[in-house]
């Protein structure tokens, strides 16, 4: 049993996998979201506390998200933490019609990634 984890440690470190590459758990909780902006129908920018920024890219179009007055529900998958896409669920919409946003990938912006986003898009 103890190979078995060795193993899947050897690949997560192999693959780069965030939270154990860099030594630190880069996740964040519902609790943490501040603030978000839809840049297009397939991209959402999430402020997670005061000054981390991360950008969600969408499988396929999300079009609720054009909506003047569009909301984010935030489904946190297997706990409450969110560390890779697979954890987060997203839904748009307005008025108590919501349709579900397929999250492709989560990735927090570098300091200087988020300073150089136009400050249209900054959530």
């Amino acid at each position: 049993m103890r190979r078995t984890g060795a193993l899947w440690l050897a690949v997560f470190l192999a693959l780069g996998h965030p939270a154990i590459a860099e030594g630190v758990q880069r996740c964040f909780t519902g609790a943490d979201l501040t603030n978000w902006h839809a840049a297009d129908t397939r991209t959402i920018y999430l402020r997670i506390g005061v000054n981390r920024i991360y950008r969600v890219s969408l499988a396929r179009e999300c079009q609720t998200l054009r909506y003047f007055d569009a909301k984010l529900l935030l489904e946190m998958r297997g706990g409450h933490t969110v560390c890779a896409p697979v954890d987060l669920g997203i839904k748009a919409g307005e008025g108590g019609v919501f349709e579900p946003c397929f999250v492709q990938s989560l990735n927090e912006l570098s300091p200087e990634e988020a300073s150089a986003l136009p400050a249209k898009l900054k959530p």
